[in-house]
């Protein structure tokens, strides 16, 4: 291991956790940091705790009655906020965070306001995003798949939506975003894991027979194609249109009322003003990456995390069935060589 490594223990201690035996990464002590987490959990009593309250609403509710939800996941800034607002404007119930902003009143101690999923009457197919990180250990290993689940949503009503973005560009957002919320070693510790958690939420998908579908950012440098595409995968190709990518007009606000998307109530110490950006449609941006000192752009690569971001690339074109041409225009020249049978 590098020296460099080495200064990140905590990201070495666990690393060895989430490889090792699920019961030993469940049942960790999760000590509070006085600011966001205010008690001690573990991550299997906070998983416990958010299930009995989101039973409360499934409990009567069979799996007829409930809709498909497409929970989308990956670490925090990947683009998300505005693929949500893009369901929402299709016409898909777009819900921000709905289980994990549950876990963040119980990490303060409070008592969260309970999701009611519609029904699959009026709504077959919801969206709901939610994302590792930023500002917590409990945050970035929580499984929101595992949280549904032990509650009595259905492993067939669910659909996971892996999302993933370039390593450096995301770091910088979180940077950017946060550093002056969370130390920055903590900060990149927590990017580190929030990246690491993928293969972990993958392979519980599968386990429990979820479906699993893979969607990078950066596709969105040709957003018609990338969405017409993530729809027919998904089944919804009737909501497609390429107004829900151009046409955002008001809705493309997505902080505001009139967004596509649901916010639910937050604790007030987790609500950052200016987090979300007003846009008119969606599209890809660029982002800068030179608030990354050498060293941190050295802990992506001994991380490999980039190797990761290449297998979400590799399977987001076999997943959307991308062609040559198309995937060396969102991902690069070598990327289509990348993906998998």
């Amino acid at each position: 291991m590098s020296e460099l490594l080495n200064e990140y223990s905590e990201i070495q201690r666990r690393m060895q956790l989430m490889a090792g035996p699920e019961a030993a990464l469940e049942n960790e002590p999760l000590p509070p940091d006085g600011k966001y987490q205010t008690r001690t959990v573990t991550l299997r009593q906070l998983t416990d705790e958010v299930a009995s309250r989101l039973s409360r609403s499934l409990q009567s509710r069979s799996a007829a009655d409930l809709p498909l939800l497409f929970c989308s996941w990956g670490k925090c800034r990947v683009g998300s906020t505005a693929l949500t607002n893009l369901f929402g404007i299709a016409g898909i119930p777009a819900l921000y965070q709905p289980v994990k902003t549950m876990a963040r009143h119980r990490l303060l101690g409070g008592e969260p306001q309970i999701w009611v999923p519609p029904q699959a009457s009026e709504h077959p197919h919801i969206f709901s995003k939610e994302m590792a990180g930023p500002y917590l250990v409990a945050e970035t290993i929580f499984n929101p798949l595992n949280m549904m689940i032990a509650a009595g949503y259905p492993a067939q009503k669910l659909h996971l939506l892996v999302l993933d973005r370039d390593p450096l560009a995301s770091l910088a957002s979180w940077i950017a975003r946060w550093s002056d919320r969370v130390p920055r070693a903590r900060l990149i510790e927590h990017f580190a894991l929030s990246s690491l958690q993928i293969r972990r939420m993958r392979s519980y998908a599968r386990a429990n027979g979820i479906a699993v579908t893979h969607y990078v950012y950066e596709a969105s440098r040709r957003p018609i194609e990338a969405i017409e595409a993530l729809f027919r995968r998904l089944g919804i190709s009737r909501h497609f249109h390429p107004g829900v990518v151009r046409d955002w007009n008001e809705r493309g606000a997505l902080a505001s009322k009139q967004s596509g998307i649901s916010f639910p109530e937050e604790p007030p110490i987790y609500v950052v003003p200016g987090l979300h950006s007003s846009e008119t449609q969606y599209s890809y941006k660029s982002r800068d990456t030179g608030n990354l000192s050498e060293a941190d752009r050295r802990l992506v690569s001994e991380l490999a995390l980039p190797q990761l971001y290449h297998e979400s690339v590799a399977a987001c074109i076999r997943d959307l069935g991308f062609d040559p041409a198309l995937s060396a225009e969102m991902f690069g020249p070598e990327a289509f060589a990348a993906a998998p049978e």
